[in-house]
């Protein structure tokens, strides 16, 4: 025979709380920090909404880690509607929580233990890159940042990204960020639309796959020349097609070597079957 183990006072209070959300929505302001994470996980799995949407509101640390609490699947998708309603609420606020310090919607998938992990409620790194970009607190608006890993191919994005995409792209205060991109083939015109909605300066690792059509390459050049704090990038299996002419790959050359210049975080380059820079190292890599 087998005994459940006694709940804490916490179990207790927090059982309490989500039975009466006026009573739980009412004592935020006083509630500590702590009992924060576990509340607000055991409100998004019992779905009240009301007790979710006003602790977004009063989020006390910097980060709300999403991504590593809920699995991607139509309970998640609820939660998250509610989530960014809540932002929404928030943002057109002219006063704002007196105990809200969230900064940073982490969206990115993570195992379910990292919500255990006091460090993952602080912001990432990618929230620094305006402060480091040397821009005034009169240009740095506050915002919420949404930060997601993304990789775009030759077909419609899934239907959690497209809303999260569609839901910043229509937002002033919500930034898109994204950490980890992969572009494959075709995807830059086909997502030519999702690399505008994205701040660029987040991404800090870049893989390319396939993009061998010269215009495709032309018209992702300039999004590369953007990612200022990039630090990783991949190439893998590019050529350029043997009927280019000679003058066309050299103009392609330099206006490709001209988007490194702008790399100057740049720590790892990695190319795999990549042969279109052939006879062209040092004009690209100097």
């Amino acid at each position: 025979m087998s005994f459940k183990s006694p709940l804490t006072l916490q179990e207790l209070a927090e059982n309490s709380l989500l039975r009466n959300k006026t009573v739980a929505i009412s004592n935020l302001d006083n509630m500590p920090s702590v009992f924060f994470p576990s509340l607000f996980k055991k409100a998004c799995i019992k779905k009240k909404s009301s007790i979710v949407k006003a602790m977004v509101q009063a989020w006390p640390f910097p980060c709300l880690p999403l991504g590593a609490m809920i699995k991607r699947n139509d309970s998640y998708r609820r939660i998250l509607e509610i989530i960014l309603f809540g932002l929404d609420s928030m943002l057109c606020q002219k006063v704002p929580h007196r105990r809200c310090r969230l900064q940073v919607l982490d969206l990115r998938i993570m195992p379910w233990n990292m919500w255990d992990l006091w460090s993952v409620f602080k912001a990432p790194d990618c929230c620094e890159n305006q402060a480091a970009l040397g821009l005034s607190e009169m240009e740095v608006k506050p915002q919420v940042k949404v930060v997601i890993d993304l990789v775009l191919k030759e077909r419609p994005l899934k239907s959690l990204e497209y809303f999260i995409i569609a839901w910043v792209a229509w937002r002033q205060r919500l930034c898109l960020c994204c950490n980890k991109l992969e572009v494959w083939s075709m995807a830059t015109c086909y997502h030519k639309d999702v690399l505008e909605t994205l701040d660029l300066n987040s991404v800090q690792e870049l893989r390319l796959y396939y993009m061998n059509d010269l215009t495709c390459l032309l018209n992702f050049s300039p999004y590369l020349g953007r990612m200022r704090y990039l630090r990783s990038l991949l190439f893998s299996c590019f050529w350029l097609l043997a009927y280019i002419t000679p003058v066309e790959k050299q103009l392609f050359i330099t206006h490709f070597a001209s988007q490194f210049l702008k790399l100057k975080h740049l720590q790892c380059l990695h190319l795999h079957h990549v042969f279109f820079p052939e006879d062209h190292l040092e004009e690209l890599f100097w």
